[in-house]
């Protein structure tokens, strides 16, 4: 992973106040601390951090360019916390956190699944279970993903962190059984044993409904013969 610029502006007030004006100028407010520095209120581009997060995601290493501060080739900065508007989701406000490159950090990298299971063919569903997983490394080593294989998959089948395919010099930081993906059957899947089951139980019911019917157009016909009787003597009479 290389190094991403941002430029950023030192800014002296603070408050909702001075933070509302600069969002509607198009500016994010924030906050850089961290390696023993004092805190350092600054803003940014919204468009800018935007462009960047949509391009490399979350884990970036940001050369951050402040103006008026003396830049430091061996630090970098990790965005470590990001609100954002509840609707929009646009960013309202940034922490970044400053890093030694020479020393490892810990971050949460995404995971992704790839390949296909025979028993998708089936129906059956991949659920993944975990969308992230942390790790520690050095902060040009951050993987932008790690990557889990379903080829091969089973129903019922999980795999787990352990079988992440980790990149060198990542150390993974989640019990290696920590469960990534399952392959589980939906809920209109049913065995072969069921199925049959199903088709017996419906055969057994059409035939008790045949046998009902039969049974009522005997009773009709009874009846109807009964009320010709009836008729027949009330003629005699």
């Amino acid at each position: 992973m290389e190094q991403v610029v941002l430029d950023a502006t030192q800014r002296e007030q603070t408050g909702k106040g001075p933070a509302r004006r600069l969002r509607q100028a198009g500016f994010i407010p924030g906050v850089v601390y961290g390696l023993g520095r004092e805190a350092l209120a600054l803003s940014v581009v919204r468009e800018d951090l935007q462009s960047l997060l949509s391009k490399h995601g979350t884990n970036i290493v940001f050369r951050l360019q402040v103006a008026g501060l003396e830049a430091d080739e061996r630090t970098a900065a990790l965005l470590r916390d990001m609100q954002q508007h509840p609707v929009s989701r646009i960013p309202e406000s940034v922490d970044f956190q400053w890093i030694s490159l020479t020393d490892t950090v810990i971050v949460g990298v995404p995971v992704e699944f790839v390949g296909s299971s025979p028993a998708q063919l089936e129906g059956a569903v991949i659920d993944q279970i975990a969308y992230e997983v942390e790790v520690s490394c050095l902060p040009l080593s951050i993987p932008d993903k790690l990557i889990i294989s379903i080829e091969g998959m089973e129903l019922h089948e999980t795999r787990t962190a352990s079988q992440l395919e980790m990149p060198e010099g990542v150390e993974l930081l989640v019990e290696p059984d920590t469960a990534i993906v399952t392959c589980t059957p939906p809920a209109r899947m049913i065995s072969a044993e069921e199925e049959a089951l199903l088709e017996e139980e419906a055969l057994l019911a059409a035939m008790e409904e045949g046998e009902e019917g039969e049974e009522g157009a005997e009773g009709e016909e009874g009846e109807e013969g009964e009320a010709a009787d009836d008729d027949e003597s009330a003629d005699e009479e």
